[in-house]
């Protein structure tokens, strides 16, 4: 029996762990390249040992065959909260007349036709693009949320707001990176009717949690907050133009005056003798 078979009468949890260097332990089921370097590792875990919430870089997987579906349902109910609770996120889908649930971090597979070593493949592919497009939606978030108050120091530059002008060019930078990642991301999101059997359940999973949509509202989202900042920076740039030239323009003025002062003071000085 392979480390990836499920045990003929019982459900076997593996746990999927999505590594960022070579590693000493576990079965590689996956190697990414985009949009960074990771390894998906594959280790048997204990049902006991499955922790209530996975962490961000790792899927822990219950492996149930036919005998076992009983006790397959009894890990689903464990591991998936009220379907209908406010922001949960769930897919369930068929797959080779069984059954395939996901949630981020845990996965409950009813086994029918399907090989483990298949269906592990396509949800360490399915969960790590997922996973980095909803890392870049909760950073979109976060970065998006003083994009509303800060339309106002963008349009209109104050001396007041320059406290703020520092931020704005560290956002843009920001979402210079971010673009970045999405551009190396996006192609991968797309769905493949055709491939291997993994490749086609992890196209359906895509499918089943829109990544398409998602990742055109997430780039239709970027460019907005993109073109704001871009915009806020060059109009920082060009009143700090203003203002520095501005000020060079009146030592100038204050040169000449004082030149002029020196010369009547000469002047005067030359009359009295």
């Amino acid at each position: 029996m392979s480390g990836s078979d499920p045990a003929p009468n019982g459900i076997t949890v593996r746990r999927i762990r999505f590594a960022s260097h070579s590693v000493t332990s576990g079965r590689v089921c996956g190697t990414f390249k985009h949009p960074r370097l990771c390894l998906a590792v594959e280790e048997p875990v204990a049902p006991t040992d499955v922790k209530p919430a996975a962490a961000p870089d790792e899927l822990f997987v219950a492996l149930a065959p036919s005998a076992a579906e009983a006790e397959g349902k009894a890990v689903e109910r464990d591991w998936f909260p009220d379907p209908s609770a406010p922001d949960a996120v769930d897919l369930d889908t068929s797959w080779r007349g069984g059954r395939v649930r996901w949630r981020p971090g845990f996965a409950v597979v009813f086994l029918r036709g399907a090989r483990p070593n298949e269906v592990l493949a396509a949800l360490a592919e399915f969960a790590f693009y997922e996973g980095e497009l909803r890392r870049l939606e909760e950073e979109m978030n976060t970065r998006e949320a003083p994009a509303a108050e800060d339309v106002a120091r963008a349009y209109t530059i104050r001396r007041r707001d320059k406290d703020h002008w520092p931020r704005f060019a560290d956002t843009t930078a920001a979402f210079a990176r971010m673009r970045l990642t999405f551009a190396r991301l996006s192609p991968r999101l797309a769905e493949e009717p055709e491939g291997s059997r993994s490749r086609r359940l992890a196209s359906r999973l895509l499918r089943r949690a829109r990544a398409a949509s998602r990742a055109e509202a997430l780039d239709t989202r970027l460019e907005a907050c993109e073109d704001l900042y871009e915009g806020a920076n060059d109009r920082v740039a060009d009143h700090q133009g203003w203002h520095q030239g501005h000020v060079l323009e009146i030592i100038i003025v204050a040169l000449l005056l004082l030149e002029v002062i020196l010369l009547c003071a000469e002047l005067v000085v030359r009359g009295g003798e």
